[in-house]
């Protein structure tokens, strides 16, 4: 979302002048991250369970969670599809290491999303339809994309360098 200065919140453990603040408001107000009443705990550990619900908000696949089972079951298996857990040892889902949870955010930047529309059935089931191309949350939010290929030249007077490029993954620009 860009860079957010710091801001009064609704939470008494998070002073206006703390660095994080004006993240901690956005991403409460917009839903991605639920406190506990006038308690946010910005330094309480979460657990996998809380980052899926986080990732699931964040993308707005509460629908395809549903799909998949609903509950933790179904953000567990919504998250697990779309790879974000690959290169993640998992022993404890109560607790996030700092480790994991940097491998967990490169994931989530990184992983391919794609836009769905969904329908219910007569019986109540829903059905999930593929509305449009796959890109990254990366290339998606903030036009980045990554490229695979080889520098050929590097100019040290101007800071610069030439490079073929061998694949765009993700296609943004």
């Amino acid at each position: 979302s860009g860079e957010a200065e710091p801001r009064e919140t609704a939470f008494v453990d998070v002073p206006a002048d703390d660095a994080d603040s004006g993240y901690i408001y956005y991403a409460t107000v917009n839903g991605f991250l639920v406190p506990n009443g006038n308690m946010f705990c910005p330094n309480d550990p979460i657990s996998l369970h809380d980052f899926n619900d986080a990732v699931i908000k964040l993308l707005a696949y509460e629908t395809i969670a549903q799909a998949n089972g609903g509950g933790v079951d179904g953000a567990l298996k919504t998250v697990r599809d779309l790879k974000i857990y690959n290169g993640v040892t998992i022993k404890d889902y109560e607790t996030v290491t700092v480790k994991q949870y940097r491998q967990l955010v490169y994931n989530l930047m990184t992983a391919d999303i794609t836009d769905f529309s969904y329908s219910y059935d007569g019986n109540g089931n829903i059905n999930l339809y593929r509305t449009g191309t796959t890109k990254t949350i990366l290339s998606q939010y903030f036009g980045i994309s990554r490229y695979y290929g080889s520098i050929v030249d590097v100019n040290n007077l101007k800071p610069s360098a030439r490079f073929k490029v061998t694949k765009n993954v993700s296609e943004a620009n």
